[in-house]
Order: C-alpha cells, then structure tokens, then sequence
C-alpha cells in the first residue's frame, strides 16, 4: 500500500510545490513507487510558479508545468499519511486549523527545527529572486536522501 505524503507552504507554488516535484522525480529515479506525493498550501497563490523555480526543479528531473495550486482543506489532510510543513507557522496552521500532526522539512531532511527559507523573511537576503529560488530548490533536492531514509522508517 502507496504511503501518502503531503507537503505544505503557503502559496503552494514554491516550496511545497517544489518539494513535491522533487521527491516525485527523486522516487522515479530510485524506481521507488509506493508513496503518492502531494503539495497545498495554507491560502495558495493564483499567480502560478515562477520561471525560475520551474526551470530549477527541471534541473534535478521534475516536471512542474502542469502543476495548478491547492488550498489546503480537511480531506487533503485526512488523505495525508505525512504532513511535511516548510516553515513552523504552516505547522501551527495544521495543527490549529486540522488537529493534525506534521513535521518540518528541515527536521526530517537536516535534523534542524528551523524554517526551509520563509518567502517573507528571505527575499530581502538576496539581490536576485532567481538566486533564492535556485539555493531553495537545492537545499529541498540535496535534503531528500535523507528526509526519504527518515520517512521510510517511520510507521506511517
């Protein structure tokens, strides 16, 4: 039986998203098919997916063209096996919103309880957007060895 895993941000065409369609091609390239993995995000974002971000993820093998955003509701989560949240405040959201437990992406990927680069704080850091996407979507891609070892072990 596939384990169900989700992950959650904000807009759900950066982060999430990302994740979503990096884990997908990272399994593809293990010929792994028993998880079905999924993206929402808290309030989603209508104004789609950055060039750039579209571009980095098909670097690593993903395909995010056909990717539209998802707000995150009761059934996505009740579907969910593993919520995995990119910053903290998606994690309260979930908790307060569905009662549901998730973890960090950073926890299971770096062993940190930080935040995976929250869009608000971070773009100031950086001169160009194309910059933080591009280091983002490294840090999620270069996690998943170990976020997929962690989430393999886990009793979902």
């Amino acid at each position: 039986m596939s384990k169900k895993i989700l992950f959650v941000c904000t807009g759900n065409t950066f982060r999430s998203a990302s994740a979503e369609y990096l884990f997908k091609a990272f399994l593809a390239q293990h010929q792994d098919n028993s998880f079905i993995v999924s993206s929402a995000g808290t309030r989603g974002n209508p104004y789609g997916v950055y060039r750039e971000t579209e571009q980095r993820v098909k670097s690593h093998g993903g395909d995010m063209s056909g990717h539209h955003y998802m707000v995150l509701d009761q059934d996505i989560v009740d579907n969910a096996d593993l919520i995995i949240c990119m910053a903290a405040h998606h994690q309260e959201f979930v908790k307060k919103h569905f009662g549901a437990k998730s973890f960090l992406f950073n926890e299971l990927a770096y062993g940190k309880s930080t935040d995976l680069k929250d869009d608000d704080e971070a773009y100031g850091e950086y001169e160009d957007l194309g910059d933080f996407i591009y280091e983002t979507v490294d840090t999620i891609w270069e996690g998943l060895p170990v976020l997929y070892e962690k989430i393999q072990s886990m009793d979902l």
